[in-house]
């Protein structure tokens, strides 16, 4: 019923936004699953498996270090993803450089404040194998984290207004805003438009231009050379030539050789 209640917030918010989509933080893709995203990526290759089953395009790679071409999806989700990551910021400034100007930055957030956030917190300091690695975000804490990598606030959506300790749960009815008992949180941000003029750059470009992107082919999680990317198979022999990071990357540097 919480995860129920959870889908039911975030769609709130995703309904209208553009494809392509991409979660990052997939893990099995349940998430990505319900909400019908297109493309997944974790960094634990262990799960990636169950994300396939679901009909995810899933790949391993590191949320601060996107294996896309700047602009390329609708929309990205990163839920209850944040407050696991080594690097935050890192993580959200990857976000917005694949994320269209006209699409959104969904956030699915347990706040530290509230009595679910209170809860699982103590599950880590208890030793849970996987709270203890955790860092809950206040709401304000997120807000700042955005706005410092040029996001600018939508709209927000919360559900979870039971206790935690009640131990049975119905469905909730998804409330408009940020409401303080909430155990979760769905935040929309959108991407400021870039001056125009302004080239675009990746942020892993911004903070190491000697380091070069990494391409993944999903069909065997294989690393190409991003200054040669080359299919190692035919379309006909790969089930995401629809679409793929190494194609894309090869379409790229034709119209590149083109102009």
């Amino acid at each position: 019923m919480l995860f129920a209640s959870e889908v039911l917030c975030l769609q709130q918010l995703s309904s209208e936004l553009p494809r392509l989509w991409l979660e990052i933080g997939v893990g099995t893709g349940q998430f990505a699953g319900a909400l019908g995203v297109d493309i997944g990526v974790d960094p634990a290759s262990s799960v990636l498996q169950y994300a396939k089953w679901r009909g995810i395009q899933a790949l391993r790679a590191q949320g601060q270090a996107l294996p896309f071409e700047d602009r390329e999806f609708g929309a990205v989700f990163v839920i209850m993803t944040l407050c696991f990551a080594e690097d935050a910021g890192g993580l959200l400034r990857e976000a917005v450089r694949v994320t269209r100007v006209e699409g959104g930055i969904v956030l699915g957030i347990v706040p530290a404040g509230s009595p679910w956030g209170k809860s699982y917190a103590a599950k880590g300091r208890a030793g849970h194998m996987f709270y203890s690695e955790a860092r809950f975000f206040t709401l304000e804490e997120v807000r700042n984290l955005a706005e410092d990598v040029g996001l600018r606030f939508d709209r927000s959506v919360s559900t979870l207004f039971g206790s935690p300790d009640e131990g049975t749960f119905e469905i909730e009815r998804p409330r408009q805003g940020e409401a303080r008992s909430a155990g979760f949180v769905a935040m929309l941000f959108r991407p400021r438009s870039r001056p125009a003029g302004n080239t675009t750059t990746s942020a892993r470009e911004d903070q190491d231009s000697e380091t070069p992107r990494s391409l993944i082919c999903m069909k065997e999680n294989l690393e190409i050379d991003p200054d040669n990317p080359r299919c190692p198979y035919p379309s006909s022999q790969c089930r995401f030539r629809e679409w793929c990071p190494v194609r894309e990357a090869m379409r790229s540097k034709r119209r590149k050789t083109r102009e």
